[in-house]
C-alpha cells in the first residue's frame, strides 16, 4: 500500500486504487482517474510513484505524465531512474514530467537521453532542457539540431528559444533552411524570442520569399516585430499588401511593435482599402499601438 491517503472513505477513490485504473482499457476510467489524481494534489505523488515501477507499462507511463503536473520535488529522483525504463513511452514522459519540475539534479540525466535511441524520448529530453533553463545544455542541444528526426529538430529548436543564450543564434539561423517547414517556423520564432540582430536579415529574407510557406512567413514576420529594427520595415511594407490576409494583418502588428510614427500613413492607407474585416480590426489597432508610440 501506498503512504498516501486520500480524502474519501470510498475506497474506489483511493490514490492506489486511481492509480491502477490509470491501466483501464476504458478512455473513461482513464480521464476520470487523472481528474481525482490531480484534485489530490502533492497527496498523491508516494502512489504516483509506485506507479513508476508497475509491470504495467501505461500504468507507469500515466503516472510519470501526472508527477510532472503535481510539481513535488521528491518525484525527480524515482523520475529520473524511469529515464531507464524498458518502454519508450514511459522515459519520454519522465523526460517531459522532469522538466516541469525544474530541478537541476535533471541535467546530466537528460542529456544522457538527448542520445535515446528513441526519437520521442530525444524530442521530450530537449524540451525540458529548454524549460529547466542551464547553460550546460547549449551546445549539446545545438549538436542535436543535425538529428535525422524532424521532432527531435523541432523541439530542440523550441528549447533553445526557451533557454535564452543568444551563442544559438547562428546555429537557428542555419536551421531556417531545413527542410521540413515546421521546423522553420519554430526557427524563426525562437530567433525572435532570442532578440539578436544577426537574425535581421535571415528573418527579411524568409518574409519576402513567396516560395516559403505561410507559417514560416507569419513567425518570421512576428520575429521582425520582436527585434523592433526599421531595417525591417520595407519588406515588412511590401507584406502589408500580401495577398494573405493574416500576413498582412501580422505585417500590421509588427510595423506597429517597431514603432516609427512615420508609418501612421501607411497603416492609414492599408485601413482603407482593406476588405477582410478581421483584417481590419488587427489594422485598427495596430494604428492604436502605433500611435502610442513614443518615438
Amino acid at each position: 500500500m501506498c503512504s498516501c491517503r486520500g480524502e474519501s472513505d470510498n475506497q474506489t477513490k483511493s490514490p492506489e486504487s486511481l492509480v491502477q485504473k490509470l491501466g483501464s482499457d476504458r478512455d473513461d476510467i482513464v480521464t476520470g482517474a487523472e481528474i481525482e489524481l490531480r484534485k489530490l494534489g502533492k497527496n498523491s505523488v508516494p502512489c504516483l510513484i509506485k506507479g513508476l515501477t508497475s509491470d504495467n507499462k501505461v500504468i507507469r507511463q500515466k503516472s510519470a505524465y501526472l508527477l510532472g503536473d503535481a510539481g513535488d520535488v521528491s518525484a525527480v529522483e524515482p523520475l529520473i531512474l524511469a529515464l531507464k525504463d524498458s518502454e519508450a513511452n514511459v522515459r519520454g514522459e519522465a523526460a517531459s514530467a522532469l522538466g516541469w519540475l525544474h530541478n537541476q539534479k535533471s541535467i546530466d540525466p537528460l542529456l544522457e537521453t538527448l542520445k535515446d535511441k528513441d526519437e520521442y524520448v530525444r524530442s521530450r529530453s530537449a524540451f525540458s532542457l529548454g524549460k529547466i533553463g542551464n547553460k550546460k545544455a547549449l551546445e549539446p542541444l545545438i549538436k542535436t539540431l543535425q538529428d535525422k528526426s524532424q521532432i527531435v529538430r523541432k523541439e530542440t529548436v523550441i528549447a533553445l528559444g526557451l533557454l535564452g543564450d543568444v551563442k544559438s543564434v547562428p546555429a537557428l539561423i542555419r536551421i531556417l533552411d531545413d527542410k521540413d517547414p515546421e521546423v522553420r517556423t519554430k526557427a524563426a520564432s525562437s530567433l525572435g524570442q532570442l532578440g539578436d540582430k544577426k537574425a535581421l536579415e535571415p528573418l527579411m529574407k524568409k518574409v519576402a520569399m513567396k516560395h516559403e510557406t505561410r507559417e514560416v512567413r507569419i513567425e518570421a514576420i512576428c520575429a521582425l516585430g520582436l527585434l523592433k529594427d526599421k531595417k525591417a520595415i520595407p519588406v515588412l511594407l511590401v507584406s502589408l499588401k500580401d495577398a494573405d490576409g493574416t500576413i498582412r494583418a501580422w505585417s500590421s502588428d509588427s510595423i506597429a511593435r517597431i514603432g516609427d510614427k512615420k508609418l501612421l500613413p501607411e497603416l492609414e492607407k492599408a485601413i482603407k482599402i482593406e476588405k477582410t474585416p478581421e483584417v481590419k480590426v488587427r489594422l485598427q489597432a495596430s494604428i492604436v499601438l502605433l500611435k502610442k508610440s513614443g518615438k
